[in-house]
């Protein structure tokens, strides 16, 4: 147990350090493009955010169940698998970049509303670079190498912040200036994880019954990472269509805060992810247990201190312009446990194989928050939007709470056997 919990202290550190950075980021880019100017840049990301889960395929997640039933071979499965999925990315990556000019020209702009052409190009030159995090980090779980993982974090968190402040303060480049910072960044990400990958897999096998195996896989689990967008993400998109630039800006901010708080859920679910590919589900449910009782009491006391800090430390440190935060924060609050418990169970519906049980419910339930939000975010704006996705944790917690249940269940059923 000690040793899980030095893994989730060392992760936690990574992405203390990484969340602090993103923060700081955002402080700089809040202060020298206030709130307009910031509501385009996170509008433009929330594009290529978009284009890249929908092609990501849950690629990382498909290899973490290979390398599970592939645990006795070693890392025999690592060429032919990363190989496949490099040449998925980079077939997606052509495609995504092709349908988004597309809509540019077909609309004549009007489908991306306040984004310039040039902004929108920027941003979208991180669409591989994104697709790569997010399936890269997989490869480095199921390879059982974390602490690439958060070097590779803790590196590019540095680096984003440094080249975003360059391109701000020193440079006065402006919004262009500032995406280019962040794209320049990932590539750092991806030099470091991507770098590492290559030097233990010099030789890469894609193979045809690999790829099919992880787009069979893909298509199934895939469907999970588009419905948790569409309760995420897609609602940033409806506000820069209804609503003014700086209201997406003080939403964006708050759901950012959120996520500054999910530090430890995220390290837990990924210490998580290593017990379910060592011992199995089953085996390592007694663990995670205790590791999800522990976090979950963590994550209610932080949310109170964070009620009562909000407003004096939101003023002080992004300025008074993003005060109409604070609200939109301490509702978003009250989703922290259901978020949390949907974090840290993640392995276990993946581990289990329960691709297409897990996407049937996250695609329902994103499909009715877009559908909430379509609905409310017109006359409401960003503080409807808010109670929207509130809704949506409760909704996961719900279902979740069930799958524990399960859980505990079939394992105890097992010890029995």
């Amino acid at each position: 147990m000690r040793e899980q919990w030095w893994l989730v202290l060392q992760t936690s550190g990574a992405k203390i350090y990484w969340v602090l950075a993103m923060l700081l980021t955002s402080v700089i880019t809040a202060r020298y493009l206030g709130p307009s100017g910031r509501g385009v840049f996170v509008a433009a990301l929330g594009w290529v955010t978009m284009f890249s889960t929908l092609g990501h395929l849950s690629l990382g997640q498909v290899i973490i169940h290979i390398a599970t039933r592939s645990g006795g071979e070693g890392d025999a499965w690592l060429p032919r698998v990363m190989g496949s999925a490099l040449a998925v990315m980079g077939v997606v990556t052509i495609a995504g970049w092709s349908i988004c000019a597309g809509l540019y020209v077909a609309s004549r702009g009007e489908t991306f509303q306040h984004i310039p052409a040039a902004v929108l190009a920027i941003a979208m030159l991180s669409l591989p670079l994104m697709m790569w995090i997010e399936n890269g980090n997989g490869i480095l779980l199921a390879a059982d190498r974390l602490p690439v993982m958060n070097l590779a974090q803790a590196v590019g968190a540095t680096a984003t912040l440094l080249f975003t402040f360059c391109a701000l303060e020193l440079l006065d480049l402006e919004l262009k200036g500032a995406l280019v910072a962040l794209v320049i960044a990932q590539v750092v990400i991806v030099v470091i994880s991507l770098g590492y990958l290559l030097r233990r897999t010099p030789f890469l096998r894609p193979t045809r019954e690999t790829t099919r195996e992880l787009l069979s896989g893909g298509m199934k689990l895939h469907l999970n990472a588009v419905g948790t967008y569409l309760f995420t993400q897609a609602n940033v998109l409806i506000l820069n269509h209804y609503r003014p630039p700086r209201e997406t800006a003080y939403y964006q901010l708050a759901v950012q805060l959120m996520t500054g708080l999910q530090i430890i859920p995220l390290a837990v679910s990924a210490v998580a992810y290593s017990l379910v590919t060592k011992l199995g589900p089953d085996d390592a449910w007694p663990r995670q247990k205790r590791l999800l009782f522990q976090v979950m009491a963590l994550v209610a006391g932080i949310s109170v201190v964070a009620y009562f800090v909000a407003p004096f430390a939101i003023g002080f440190v992004f300025g008074r312009d993003f005060l109409p935060t604070v609200p939109l924060f301490r509702l978003l609050l009250i989703g922290m446990l259901g978020m949390t418990l949907s974090i840290v169970m993640a392995s276990q519906w993946i581990s289990r194989g329960l691709f297409l049980q897990a996407a049937g419910v996250t695609v329902a339930i994103g499909a009715l928050t877009v559908i909430a939000n379509l609905l409310v975010v017109p006359r409401y704006g960003s503080r409807g939007a808010a109670w929207v996705t509130v809704g949506t944790y409760a909704a996961t917690m719900l279902v979740n709470v069930i799958m524990a249940f399960w859980v505990e269940r079939v394992s105890r059923a097992r010890v029995v056997v």
